[in-house]
C-alpha cells in the first residue's frame, strides 16, 4: 500500500515513523480485510448473476 494514502488522512504522523507505527499497521490490516470482504461479496454477487 502507498503510504501517501494515509499521509493525507493522518498529517500529524511523519513518514519516517510509519513503518513501525502500530496505528498504521492496524489501519492497514483493517483496510485490507475490509477490501477482501468487499471483493468476496462482489465475487458472490457475480456468481449469483452469472449462474456459475
Amino acid at each position: 500500500m502507498p503510504k501517501d494514502a494515509f499521509m493525507c488522512r493522518m498529517p500529524e504522523f511523519r513518514s519516517e515513523y510509519f513503518d513501525d507505527l502500530p496505528a498504521y499497521i492496524l489501519n492497514t490490516e483493517t483496510m485490507l480485510s475490509s477490501i477482501n470482504r468487499k471483493n468476496r461479496n462482489v465475487n458472490n454477487y457475480n456468481r449469483a448473476i452469472g449462474g456459475n
